[in-house]
């Protein structure tokens, strides 16, 4: 995996992921839903996994940005988006593009922060736990009420990791352990 590898999946799959997240915040979540979230607690978390190189954690702050600039939303919001993804370079177009963003949202009293996570979901698990965590601390609450997370780029993740699993079943099997002793359905 390289850089350019990374700009090409970016210029190629970001428009695509990009209006997958809008369609859904727009057709599935809606605006309504997220304003009445808004209303509940001014505080929300954005998971971007597989990132995309931002491609949704963008489309969420779009969103909540036109909210504002429709005067729907009228009080401070804090965003926290942790990205994970296994390609550092994707991780780089992340930051870069995020950073920008926090800068053009700040007048439209939008607090946008993030963290990135350069790794697999399994691996992310803890790491993101413990980030959430810290950040119900610092909005000294209880626990956190809205947590999105969102997985637009499914396929590169999940494949390197169903083939290890397959690989692992193979070998059981080759072993003489019986499929149906092995724990979770490998065979698919």
């Amino acid at each position: 995996i390289t850089f350019k590898s990374a700009a090409a999946q970016f210029s190629l799959y970001f428009p695509t992921h990009y209006f997958k997240v809008i369609h859904t915040l727009e057709n599935i979540i809606t605006p309504e839903k997220l304003l009445t979230w808004l209303d509940q607690n001014r505080n929300i978390c954005l998971v971007d996994v597989g990132c995309g190189a931002g491609a949704a954690s963008i489309a969420f702050v779009e969103i909540i940005l036109r909210l504002k600039e429709q005067e729907k939303i009228t009080h401070p919001v804090n965003i926290y988006c942790l990205g994970i993804d296994v390609n550092q370079w994707t991780l780089a177009i992340y930051n870069q593009l995020i950073t920008k963003l926090q800068l053009q949202v700040v007048s439209s009293k939008i607090n946008l922060e993030f963290h990135i996570s350069p790794t697999s979901i399994r691996e992310a698990v803890l790491p993101v736990t413990g980030y959430l965590s810290q950040k119900r601390e610092q909005w000294q609450q209880p626990f956190l009420c809205h947590v999105l997370m969102i997985h637009s780029t499914v396929v590169d993740l999940l494949s390197s990791q169903h083939k290890r699993q397959q690989q692992q079943y193979e070998e059981l099997k080759n072993l003489g352990i019986k499929s149906d002793l092995i724990v979770g359905n490998h065979a698919e």
